[in-house]
């Protein structure tokens, strides 16, 4: 059971711990061993079961309440039968070459992104400067080759406002891509006219003939820009912006039945939101009044049964 929780920890199950020394106050040691039957040839891909002799190298991973932590462990050199050569056996989690685990490197790609500077990650993990940079930058690589890649099949333009001019106090907008078929951000563009997208980073990205399908507001730039970049598109508008200006002139036909007489204080009768209302949401009482409400005008009661068909086609 321990031995469980031990593999668990490290992440290592190919190794057997068969004991922990406290080298210091701050350093702790455990001892391990590799058990597999057989090992293969890197050279010729050959199983061999024939041990040459055997070496005891030391490995340093995540440190424990701030300790230390070392692993010593005990590695065995096997001699091909076939082309004769000696090769030390490898350990999934230990990288060829490296003076530590693998998950102590992902510990320090941790640090290295959440401490304030890289100088205050070699003082808490007590290991090279070299080591972090190396890590670190190999990881921003990695960040950058995810997000360098070609243009998916189905993509959304809208814009975002992240904050406000000092000196206009007009609100300054960004044109964000978004990537459907991977669930996240694809491109941010600042300003949101046609120029300023042509003359964005987003057009230098490959394989624009990708994009089957642009989901966007009602607005002519991007539609514009979509058309002239996207040849091979089909535009699909945001069922949020058509619902909103369906609900802006349903709005003014009702402000003009409230006017009937027969509704007393029309500002706040309770019946004036309920064209608003999904109808599996409303309540049995409240569809009744519903269809009391639309029997004094024609153009609501016609609006309202399109909006239940543009509800039932959307959602």
């Amino acid at each position: 059971m321990l031995e469980s929780q031990i593999n668990k920890l490290f992440s290592l199950p190919e190794l057997k711990f068969t004991n922990r020394r406290n080298l210091t106050n701050h350093i702790i040691q455990f001892e391990a061993y590799k058990s597999s039957e057989f090992e293969v040839c890197p050279k010729c891909a050959t199983k061999t079961t024939n041990i040459h002799d055997q070496v005891y190298v030391q490995r340093k991973d995540v440190p424990i309440r701030d300790k230390i932590v070392y692993l010593r462990i005990r590695k065995r050199r096997f001699r091909c039968q076939d082309c004769n050569s000696v090769f030390r056996e490898p350990v999934p989690g230990i990288r060829k070459g490296f003076r530590s685990t693998q998950r102590f490197i992902s510990h320090i790609r941790w640090c290295a992104s959440y401490f304030i500077d890289l100088k205050r990650v070699t003082i808490k993990l007590r290991c090279s400067s070299w080591l972090v940079y190396k890590v670190f930058y190999e990881q921003l690589s990695l960040e950058a080759k995810k997000m360098n890649y070609e243009w998916p099949k189905t993509i959304g333009v809208d814009e975002y406002s992240f904050v406000r001019n000092t000196k206009t106090y007009y609100k300054e907008f960004a044109t964000v891509f978004v990537d459907f078929n991977n669930n996240k951000v694809h491109e941010v563009t600042l300003e949101r006219s046609f120029d300023n997208l042509m003359s964005s980073k987003s057009v230098d990205i490959k394989c624009r003939e990708n994009v089957k399908n642009v989901v966007i507001d009602m607005s002519s730039t991007y539609k514009e820009f979509v058309n002239s970049h996207f040849p091979n598109t089909k535009i699909t508008s945001d069922k949020f912006h058509v619902i909103k200006l369906f609900n802006h002139v349903l709005n003014k036909i009702h402000i003009e039945t409230m006017k009937h007489p027969v509704f007393l204080k029309p500002r706040t009768n309770p019946m004036r939101r309920l064209y608003l209302t999904r109808d599996d949401r409303l309540s049995f009482l409240k569809d009744q009044l519903l269809n009391t409400l639309i029997v004094f005008s024609q153009s609501l009661k016609r609006f309202i049964n399109l909006k239940r068909g543009c509800f039932q086609f959307t959602i």
